[in-house]
């Protein structure tokens, strides 16, 4: 119908603008509230992210009809089944299929630990044979995502209010002898950043458990606009490619090593609250995905040979500190004498074996957030440099992980005291050495 090719060619076309914009000036707000109620600081970085939104306000008003179009479609009865059946699938998979048991970190009693069962990489198979089947047979339509994608947004923003909504009724007013930062009794921040550290519900630990459906998420947008550039192009493109290539490598790494992700600040620190279940399911999959949506409408977009070489060694190189970070904190947690690198070495610490300073982590302080911020630009890179949006995802990362880093250093600053000063004396780099 006439209305359905408006929804692909006129919506999708300008729907990177819009996203950027959306995500950006509620996520830049949110931002602003959580550093102000939780900190005394209010440093100028982050008036960027409003600044950024603002700029493009005059784009936004130009593209009214397409916005209303494609972004204000409110949810259907029919979006909040769906995507609350895929939430069930998801719950009902990790139980069903087999998975290692992991015990997680030491919680704040010093002897309590969590036993989760990392079995997500079979879960994200399953959802991907799953999505298969349902194209094979023409079940669903290759271009169900890109022409839903207002309701589906608006959605899942219905689910992260509503979950965020019933953590903090549930744990208000209760003591979470795990927490690290107890409520303030304040209800913006008691619900922004969550009053319990490991929730439950249904018995399921909801904090594990949501990124799951966060990060798949994400995988399964990406793989959604590669198949709808094929659907209406007959081609895909090498930059398209590129990104779906690495973003969807990202996924399976992190799956792969889902363990690891029981070491993280946000499993073992953070409690549970608006600020990481809206980060998780909605920002993560609609604003890392921007890339995607501005590749969609550019199927002739080329790469030369030196251009593609450049993305790839880029994104290996970000991957490998990622990693190799992420491992070593990992099997510093857990096995505080093995070594970090291949030697018989043990590792170097200081105050009597609390704070790693040996490999990277003997580099800079938070070499994990560096590695990110080179794989988020690797996954811009394959869009070239004709437009700012598929860097408006680099930008906001860099933003957050520097937030992210001061709030780190506040907390570490509290649980170590004149350690982690003498740690920072060791190692004075914050992300880059010699630079910051």
């Amino acid at each position: 119908s006439s209305g359905y090719q408006r929804r692909i060619h006129g919506g999708i076309n300008t729907s990177a603008n819009i996203i950027m914009f959306s995500v950006s000036a509620s996520v830049g707000a949110a931002l602003l509230g959580v550093h102000a109620i939780s900190s005394k600081r209010f440093p100028w970085l982050f008036y960027v992210p409003l600044f950024l939104a603002f700029c493009l306000l005059g784009e936004i008003y130009s593209i009214l009809p397409a916005v209303k179009d494609v972004l204000l479609h409110p949810p259907t009865w029919k979006s909040i089944v769906c995507f609350g059946a895929y939430l069930v699938i998801l719950a009902l998979l990790g139980p069903i299929l087999p998975g290692n048991l992991h015990k997680g970190v030491l919680l704040k009693d010093g002897k309590t630990r969590i036993t989760y069962k990392v079995n997500g990489l079979y879960v994200f198979f399953v959802l991907l044979l799953g999505c298969a089947t349902l194209l094979k047979f023409h079940i669903v339509s290759p271009l169900l995502i890109v022409t839903h994608f207002g309701e589906l947004f608006w959605t899942v923003n219905l689910y992260a209010f509503a979950l965020a909504t019933v953590l903090y009724l549930k744990g208000a007013g209760k003591v979470d002898p795990f927490s690290v930062l107890p409520p303030t009794g304040r209800f913006l921040h008691d619900f922004v950043t969550g009053v319990q550290l490991n929730p439950t519900v249904f018995g399921i630990n909801v904090k594990f458990f949501w990124l799951r459906p966060s990060m798949m998420g994400w995988a399964v947008l990406n793989l959604s606009f590669m198949v709808a550039q094929y659907h209406l192009y007959n081609t895909i493109s090498t930059p398209m490619l590129l990104f779906v290539l690495f973003t969807n490598a990202y996924v399976v790494d992190y799956f792969y090593l889902e363990a690891y992700m029981t070491s993280t600040w946000d499993i073992i620190a953070e409690n549970f609250g608006w600020m990481l279940v809206w980060g998780d399911i909605v920002f993560i999959p609609f604003f890392f995905s921007l890339q995607g949506w501005y590749l969609l409408h550019k199927p002739h977009l080329h790469l030369s040979s030196i251009e593609m070489a450049v993305c790839i060694v880029m994104f290996l190189i970000g991957y490998s500190i990622f990693r190799i970070a992420n491992k070593q904190k990992h099997d510093f947690k857990n096995h505080p004498d093995q070594p970090v690198w291949l030697t018989s070495h043990k590792p170097k610490t200081i105050g009597k074996g609390r704070i790693l300073i040996s490999g990277l982590w003997g580099v800079a302080r938070h070499m994990n957030y560096t590695g990110d911020l080179i794989l988020a630009f690797a996954f811009c890179l394959p869009c070239k440099f004709e437009s700012f949006l598929p860097y408006a995802y680099f930008v906001y990362l860099l933003l957050l992980l520097i937030q992210r880093q001061w709030r780190d250093e506040e907390k570490c600053t509290e649980k170590y005291g004149a350690v982690w000063t003498e740690y920072c004396k060791a190692v004075p780099w914050r992300l880059i050495p010699y630079v910051y």
